[in-house]
């Protein structure tokens, strides 16, 4: 680690001199302040430091550059927890609002300095003389008057309690399990993600707090005996294998996995489209798929299912990508008019799309495919109306005009030629019934 980078972020907080926590990153306290965070700036800004740090302050100091650049340093960052705890100290920090219930950040920023004295015991913790180890368990202890919320923020708790159980043997039972509990039987939504409490929520917090705190706080509970904490600890190893947090069974976490994969089938359906799948075709098999994860009873139902989705499409991509012995021009033409099928579509479109003139492009469609542009523009639309026939209950004028049909005597011409009934009759005689057989 270069001078300088050290110099960047420790050197705002961390100086060598009588006062060691700097006063210059405090923020203004004026009384009429709207940011109700500025009183626990400096705990934030100190406890994020520490636990990025700590990790280096744990190897040796040796005679390589680094290694003396920490010997330099460890002194410094020594003093200024001392300073940090001391409530004689002028730099002692807020670890608990006068208010817990109006200003609980300070849980946030201890949770994060007691993981950094986790992660550095020996090179940190164990260097520090008895009399501050004591002050920072009493500050420690004093976040305790804040009630965390039903989401992360049981696991700053929790690693809290970890890190005084550590040191001290003695923790607050509640506090310590109460996140790793239920993340591990409630939260969990497949693919290595938790989600932030009851609902999903994809942002940093898995990477920057879950899983490194839910670890941390299994890995101290198993080493004190606690076989629950042995499983988690098992669990968190072997993530994101979805097949080991079934333990959970509860209907909304179910409810959260299955949304991963439905979503990715409609992405595969679209994509298999666009890439010369007949539409139909490929509606039909998102049907099936959509049936089949919805009935899915377990975590890993669901994840195997998706697998087996992902790979029922890519063969029919690479069937209608190989069977076809079309030119380039004539397949972008085709996806092109399999993607845009419910928009209007006009020659000049094609034209400008391939890269070709439009009369060269109409004679080598027909040519290579055995039919006119307009014709397989038909036959596109007509797959899509057998699908919207049977699996909604639009009237079929309204079909006729999502599809550009115009009039509904067209769109009944066409239907017969392609289709041998009318559309009506296509609906009553079909419906689900047809569309199953024909997807088996």
């Amino acid at each position: 680690m270069p001078d300088s980078a050290i110099n960047r972020f420790e050197n705002p907080l961390i100086v060598q001199s009588d006062r060691t926590l700097l006063l210059d990153v405090h923020a203004p306290r004026a009384a009429d302040c709207r940011n109700a965070l500025i009183p626990f700036a400096e705990l934030e800004a100190f406890g994020r430091v520490m636990t990025g740090f700590a990790p280096w302050f744990e190897l040796p100091d040796d005679d390589t550059p680094e290694g003396r650049l920490r010997a330099a340093w460890r002194p410094r960052l020594l003093k200024a927890i001392r300073n940090a705890v001391d409530p004689s100290s002028p730099d002692f920090l807020v670890f608990a609002a006068p208010d817990p219930a109006r200003g609980r950040q300070p849980l946030v920023d201890a949770a994060f300095f007691a993981q950094g004295l986790l992660r550095a015991r020996t090179g940190v913790w164990e260097k520090l003389d008895p009399t501050t180890q004591r002050m920072v368990v009493d500050a420690l202890v004093s976040s305790r008057v804040t009630k965390p919320g039903n989401n992360n923020w049981l696991l700053f708790a929790g690693e809290i309690e970890a890190f005084l159980l550590e040191v001290t043997g003695q923790c607050d039972m509640d506090r310590l399990r109460q996140g790793v509990d239920k993340f591990a039987h409630d939260w969990y939504v497949g693919e290595g993600y938790y989600s932030d409490g009851p609902h999903l929520a994809f942002d940093g917090y898995n990477s920057f707090v879950i899983h490194p705190m839910f670890y941390e706080i299994a890995a101290v509970m198993a080493k004190h005996g606690f076989k629950d904490g042995a499983d988690y600890l098992a669990l968190e190893k072997t993530l994101p294998d979805a097949t080991l947090v079934s333990m959970s069974g509860i209907p909304e976490t179910l409810r959260l996995i299955k949304d991963n994969p439905l979503i990715f089938t409609g992405l595969c359906a679209r994509t298999a489209i666009r890439s010369g799948v007949p539409v139909y075709t490929a509606k039909k098999l998102e049907s099936e798929w959509v049936g089949r994860i919805e009935a899915a009873r377990s975590f890993s139902e669901a994840h195997r299912l998706r697998e087996s989705m992902y790979n029922a499409f890519l063969r029919q991509v690479r069937q209608a990508r190989e069977s076809t012995g079309l030119s380039k021009a004539v397949r972008d033409c085709r996806s092109y008019i399999q993607a845009n099928y419910m928009n209007e579509i006009t020659l000049e479109d094609l034209a400008r799309h391939c890269g070709y003139a439009e009369y060269y492009l109409s004679r080598k469609f027909a040519k290579e495919t055995g039919m006119k542009i307009s014709d397989y523009i038909h036959s596109v639309r007509i797959d899509a109306a057998k699908l919207l026939l049977v699996t909604t209950s639009r009237e079929i004028q309204e079909i006729s005009n999502l599809l550009h049909f115009g009039n509904r005597s067209h769109f009944d011409r066409v239907f017969r030629q392609h289709v041998g009934v009318s559309p009506a009759k296509f609906r009553e005689q079909g419906g689900q019934i047809q569309m199953s057989k024909e997807t088996t």
